[in-house]
């Protein structure tokens, strides 16, 4: 896949590490309340709070398409963050996109076959960090049946953790930050009765800059 960044282009290919991070907020009780809506559905509860997944790279992917295996997926907005080194750090956005009847199984597994999309630029966290407060991620989701998009989130990066805790955690872990593309968690959802037919989102800087995708979901028949 090919970012673009203030920098020049970056290129995510298997040289690069890939994860995906859950249950990030840095208010608990949001964070609870996320795990009920979860076991909602029949998700079990995480072992740890955060967890962290490795994929593989080819799940990460900037298409303006998904496949999924049946109508009981969806996406969930999510920052990127794009760890080149411990001091060059990108920021995007994307979508987890999640198998939910999978998800109830098995969480490992659903992360395992479900597509990751992003946007196809990035900002440095370096201009970003001291606005992250005032920056905002939003989302949306199109009806099958046909429609106007619905709203389906609203809040701030800010509220998950940031690259600085992620960075601490893979040195602590691999001993070295660098060549990491992580999905850092997402925020919660309305109730909107699915399926969808594409799944849309973006991260907006006070200034007005955004970072935008937009996916459809084909169901394999």
């Amino acid at each position: 896949m090919i970012v673009a960044t203030p920098d020049g282009v970056l290129t995510l290919d298997e040289s690069w590490r890939y994860a995906c991070a859950g249950y990030t907020g840095r208010d608990r009780a949001v964070v609870l309340a996320h795990i009920a809506e979860l076991e909602r559905i029949g998700v079990a509860p995480p072992p740890t709070v955060p967890t962290f997944y490795r994929i593989p790279p080819y799940l990460v992917t900037g298409a303006d398409r998904v496949w999924a295996p049946h109508e009981a997926t969806s996406g969930e907005i999510e920052p990127v963050f794009i760890i080149r080194a411990p001091d060059r750090i990108y920021v995007s956005v994307g979508s987890d996109h999640t198998d939910r009847r999978l998800e109830a199984h098995d969480v490992d597994a659903s992360k395992w076959l479900g597509q990751k999309v992003m946007a196809s630029a990035a900002w440095a966290w370096a201009d970003v960090g001291a606005e992250w407060d005032r920056t905002r991620i939003r989302s949306w989701v199109e009806p099958a049946g046909g429609g106007e998009p619905v709203p389906f989130q609203d809040g701030r990066p800010a509220d998950l953790l940031d690259p600085g805790y992620w960075v601490d955690t893979l040195i602590r872990r691999y001993g070295s930050a660098e060549r990491w593309v992580l999905f850092g968690g997402t925020i919660p959802h309305a109730e909107v009765e699915g399926p969808f037919r594409a799944f849309a989102g973006e991260m907006v800087r006070p200034s007005g800059d955004r970072l935008a995708f937009r996916y459809t979901v084909s169901i394999l028949d």
